[in-house]
């Protein structure tokens, strides 16, 4: 009778549970009130700069592709997955924006957007970790150059 008591855990957490959590719907259902053109997959300018500037080394992916296997809790045995998925992206003018979820200790879902530079420059704009917020205002509000109505800003912008 132990050994099934002793494998209930193993249930909860198992490598394919823990790498491949649902996207948070509602980031993708709400719509920006500025028209933003919408990504399905990060654009590389990002990903160059992101791994630039962290460091991350070029043969290890740095997000999961949308609804891909990611490590959610830090607990993942077997081949590598990212510890970032990506949820959502977009570009209004010259301004991109990248919504992701990360895992680790305690999952989070994160909102980054950058300014485009007519010479190419990439500027950071705003680093938010958000939990309940609406992204798509949240975004708009950075667009705006106002402060978001919500969220716990990560960086200054």
């Amino acid at each position: 009778m132990r050994a099934p008591l002793l494998a209930l855990p193993l249930l909860f957490f198992s490598p394919q549970s823990l790498a491949s959590q649902p996207s948070p719907a509602e980031d993708l259902a709400c719509s920006f009130a500025h028209p933003v053109r919408e990504v399905s997959a990060i654009p590389r300018e990002i990903e160059n700069y992101v791994r630039h500037k962290s460091g991350w080394p070029p043969n290890l992916p740095l997000f999961a592709p949308r609804n891909g296997a990611f490590n959610a809790y830090d607990v993942f045995s077997g081949p590598f997955v990212p510890l970032r998925r990506f949820t959502r992206g977009g570009r209004w003018d010259r301004t991109w924006l990248l919504i992701y979820e990360g895992g680790g200790f305690s999952q989070f879902r994160e909102l980054v957007v950058y300014d485009f530079g007519k010479r190419g420059n990439i500027r950071l704009l705003a680093h938010l970790t958000y939990d309940r917020e609406n992204v798509c205002e949240l975004a708009d509000d950075i667009f705006d150059r106002k402060p978001p109505r919500g969220g716990r800003s990560t960086t200054n912008w």
